[in-house]
Parts: C-alpha cells; structure tokens; sequence
C-alpha cells in the first residue's frame, strides 16, 4: 500500500494540522501538495526500496528549501543548520543557515544581524571558491541576490520604524537608524570587495560585483539622511570598472560640482555675503523695534543703524591675502587632477 514517508527520518507516521502534514518522528513539516508527492509503497512497517538511498546532507537541504521558499525562516535555518553539519564545505547552507536566522530579527536586532551576515560572507565566498568556474558564477549570482535581498529588507525595517515614530521626539532616535543603516549596506559593501577579491580578474563576475557595487551606492541615494556619508568620486570610481553607463552620469555632477569650486577659488576678491545679508536683516529688525516702541526706541534704532552698517560693509569685496591665494590655488590644482581622473574614465 501507499502511504507517505518523511525524506528526512523516513517514518511514515504523520499528524494533520490545519494545512500542513507533521512527521511524528522528527517533527518535519510539509504541505498537502508535498505530502502527495512523498507517498511511497511500504510493506508492512517497512518502506519499499522503489527509489535509491538518500544522504542525509540532501534530505536537510531538501527540506531546506522547501521551507525557505515558503518563507519558513525558522525551519530553514534549522534543516540548513543541519545540513552544514554533514558537509561543511557546502557554501548554500553555510550562508543560508545565517541568512533565515538573520531575517527572523526584530527592529531592536538589524544592526547585530546585518552583522551575523556581512561577516559570513568571507568565508562563504572561500567556499564558493573551491567550486568549478560554472559553479562559482551561479552561486556568487545566488549570493548577491540573498544580499541585496536581506540588506534592502532591514534597511527599509529601519527607515519604516524610524519614521513611525512620534516626530517630537524622532531626533532622539536619529543616531540609531544611521547605525542600522551603515550596517545594512555593510553587507553589500562587504560583498562587494570580498567578490572582486576573488573573481575580480574573471569578467564573467562583472554583471554580479557591478550590481553589489551599485546597490550600496543606491541605498545612499534612496535613503534620505540615514546616512552621514555621501557617495564619493572612489565610490563612483569602483562601479565604473563594471558598470561605466551606471557611473557616468554621476561623475559628471562630481565634475560640475568640481567646476563650480575651481571658479569660486579663482576670484581674487572675497566678502561676506551671508554674514552680511543676517546683519542686515538685524538691523531693520531692530529698527523697526525702535519705532514702535515708544520708550527706549532710540537704543533700538542705534542698534538696528550699527548692524545695517556692518551687514553693507560685509557685501564690500575685499582682495584676498597672499597667503589665501596661494592656499586657493593649491586648492584649485588638487581639484584639477581630481577633474582629469574623472574624465580619464568617463572618456571626455
């Protein structure tokens, strides 16, 4: 007769609950499609040997799998726990094992478990690196794609939470998602680097180590002031390498930007605009005080004389020092080389 039999102890005594068959043995759980796709002939209390033997190792990845792709990330963690403890060069339950218990975090938990998998990343890619080349390119693909997953997912936690919260007193909680943050994208820089470490010189890994490149320079952008750091020519400098039409338009805003510097730099005179513009609002400020109050007005008036007089002088161009020009202009030659390594990459 037919009757199902678990692939991970092979006992063929199951309990129903609700839509999900539960081994009485080992307690593995399947689903109702699953438990069809299980049943075997037994003979007696014995099972039939209709299929050959199956290790142990690809029973727990088999139920890994299966409980990761139904966002199970408490079985998965386990089966490919266990998985790992058959066969430790195995780099899927290696990562993975870390990644479901990681994505099982609370608010309070990201920034530790963005660590628990940015530091798993070494020595999976170590493992990854004993493999043939076909499959050292499908299981890097693999691995940034759970990155990328797994960092996006807690650095949205973060940001959501973040900005759940009561707006009197968000600044209190401020430093707290920058560091949740810095510690997400920690896992795709991590990757990033440990990648091209690896595979660097293959460009068959381009497309892999140019998305995770690009992932950690997108979660700056996207996120608002989660971050304190901004994305930087060096930054730009490395996407480039895999991926020149992603960096282009950002490093011609870095040479903008450089232009606008280098023309500032260039003038031979300097005032005090903005200091010069608060004074002067200041002093009409207390001006008009000193009209409408009817005692003491004049001390007003003074007061509002004295700093619409300092706030015009501020708007005077003075020539700058010799020492300030020479500070300018080596300035404006570290600004120039800068310009040219841009331009060297992004072909102009």
């Amino acid at each position: 007769m037919k009757t199902i039999v678990c692939e991970l102890c092979e006992g063929t005594s199951f309990t129903k609950q609700g839509d999900m068959y539960v081994c009485n043995s080992c307690g593995a759980q399947v689903t109702v499609e699953d438990a069809k796709k299980m049943m075997r002939e037994v003979e007696g209390d014995a099972v039939a040997n209709t299929s050959k033997s199956t290790s142990d190792f690809d029973k727990y990845i088999l139920l890994a799998r299966r409980a990761s792709e139904a966002n199970n990330d408490g079985d998965a963690a386990k089966y490919y726990g266990l998985a790992q403890t058959e066969n430790p060069d195995d780099w899927e339950s290696a990562f993975y094992s870390v990644y479901h218990t990681a994505k099982q975090t609370n608010i309070a938990g990201i920034a530790s478990a963005a660590a628990l998998v940015a530091n798993a990343i070494n020595p999976t890619v170590a493992l990854i690196e004993k493999y043939s080349k076909e499959d050292q390119l499908l299981a890097s693909t693999k691995l940034a794609t759970a990155c990328v997953n797994i960092s996006t997912m807690l650095l949205t936690a973060s940001i959501n939470h973040y900005n759940d919260i009561d707006s009197s007193i968000r600044s209190k909680y401020t430093d707290e998602l920058k560091n949740r943050a810095t510690c997400s994208r920690t896992i795709m820089v991590n990757l990033a680097m440990t990648l091209e470490n690896a595979f660097g010189n293959d460009s068959a890994f381009d497309f892999v180590i140019g998305t995770c490149y690009k992932t950690a320079i997108v979660m700056i952008e996207n996120s608002g002031s989660a971050f304190d750091e901004k994305v930087t020519e060096d930054d730009l400098f490395k996407v480039a390498k895999y991926d020149l039409e992603f960096a282009t338009p950002r490093l011609q805003k870095k040479v903008n930007s450089i232009d606008a510097q280098i023309k500032t730099l260039e003038k031979t005179t300097t005032n005090s605009s903005c200091l010069g513009f608060f004074c002067l609002v200041v002093g009409i400020a207390f001006y008009v005080c000193g009209i409408l109050i009817r005692y003491s007005g004049l001390y007003f008036r003074i007061c509002g004389v004295i700093f619409a007089i300092i706030g015009l002088l501020n708007f005077i161009p003075f020539k700058k020092s010799k020492k300030a020009l020479e500070r300018d202009q080596a300035k404006i030659e570290e600004l120039a080389v800068r310009k040219e390594e841009i331009l060297d990459i992004i072909g102009e």
